[in-house]
């Protein structure tokens, strides 16, 4: 008899437990579950709070964008803005440049890295530069040259005198076309680099920029 109340008992203590422990989770499991989601979210994002921790000290991710932005945060914020105004100015002006164009552009660099003894895939990684990327910037030269490059042309006689002023330093063994053609253009050059400066200080002059760097 005693063991059956001792039983018993016992059963009774065990439900009490139960029920307590079922009350006690029926209103706090909202906020375990609470709890749970930002323990999750901490771990997940962690990446974004914290870039590394140096003898378990952290460098957060905001510290770390403060010091590139006092690097060089104004420069590649220029070079966006410039990107930003020529893009639209192309936009504005109808300027596309066609898959003919880069794909002639990227078999002259492949040329290039041919002569360096690889190939253009080689170069790119030794470059640390993908594909996608080069070709993004093959399109925005070629546009830049349709802006800037409207008009410009060399005659006969300035491709002359660059031959008589830069003598010392042409290959002896071009025949006189193909030094003309360097002339030509080594100078078209110097008047495209020359026009882009122009045509990027008057964008920026005529465009509305404001900036918080």
């Amino acid at each position: 008899m005693k063991k059956q109340k001792k039983s018993k008992s016992s059963k009774k203590c065990c439900f009490k437990k139960f029920e307590g422990c079922k009350k006690f989770c029926g209103k706090n499991w909202k906020k375990f579950l609470v709890l749970v989601g930002i323990l999750g979210l901490l771990v997940y994002f962690k990446s974004m709070i914290v870039v590394s921790f140096v003898n378990n000290q952290p460098i957060f991710r905001c510290s770390y964008i403060k010091e590139l932005e006092a690097q060089g945060g104004k420069q590649i914020l220029d070079t966006m803005i410039t990107k930003a105004l020529i893009l639209q100015e192309a936009k504005k002006k109808g300027i596309e440049v066609s898959r003919e164009e880069i794909d002639t552009e990227l078999v002259r660099i492949e040329e290039i890295a041919k002569q360096q003894g690889m190939g253009l895939d080689e170069l790119l990684e030794s470059q640390n530069v993908k594909r996608d990327d080069l070709i993004k910037q093959i399109e925005i030269q070629k546009i830049v040259e349709k802006l800037a490059g409207e008009g410009i042309a060399i005659s006969d006689e300035e491709a002359n005198l660059y031959l008589e002023e830069n003598a010392d330093f042409l290959p002896e063994d071009s025949t006189p076309e193909e030094l003309m053609n360097i002339a030509k253009e080594q100078l078209i050059q110097q008047q495209l680099n020359s026009s882009i400066q122009e045509m990027i200080l008057k964008l920026k002059d005529e465009a509305k920029i404001v900036s918080w760097l």
